[in-house]
């Protein structure tokens, strides 16, 4: 007859399933997290964003000077930037949760880089660095 010690590996054994217990956990608690802070955002956000669009569209009357039309476009994109900053953490969070399916699409490249220049430009300006961009016209869609 031959006597084995599996001492050892039952506590092995244990450990991990108790590691495998706090790191589900931990997966949850920041599951939580992330809707919570995510619907804490996201409510006055769809605020900014509804108003100035509201505003862009001069649905109260129209704005008179042409650099607060533009102001509010500013606005306007990034609040919707940072929507979608919200949202991809939270698609994030479902991907190492094993519960997001990709979805792929065709984008614009030209609108894509139009919006980031666009982004950008009042940080360039107030650094007084100059943007300049070209793009193809002939890009497929």
């Amino acid at each position: 007859a031959v006597v084995r010690d599996i001492t050892q590996w039952k506590r092995a054994e244990e450990d991990l399933t108790q590691a495998r217990a706090v790191a589900e956990r931990a997966s949850s608690q920041k599951t939580d997290f992330l809707a919570r802070i995510s619907h804490e955002i996201r409510t006055p956000l769809n605020a900014i964003i509804g108003f100035s669009e509201l505003m862009v569209d001069e649905k109260f009357g129209p704005v008179a000077n042409d650099r607060y039309r533009d102001y509010l476009r500013d606005i306007n994109r990034s609040g919707n930037h940072v929507l979608d900053l919200v949202n991809d953490l939270l698609d994030i969070s479902k991907i190492e949760a094993g519960q997001q399916e990709m979805d792929y699409e065709a984008v614009s490249l030209n609108d894509t880089l139009a919006e980031t220049v666009a982004m950008m430009q009042p940080q360039a300006n107030r650094e007084r660095v100059i943007i300049r961009s070209s793009f193809a016209s002939r890009l497929p869609e």
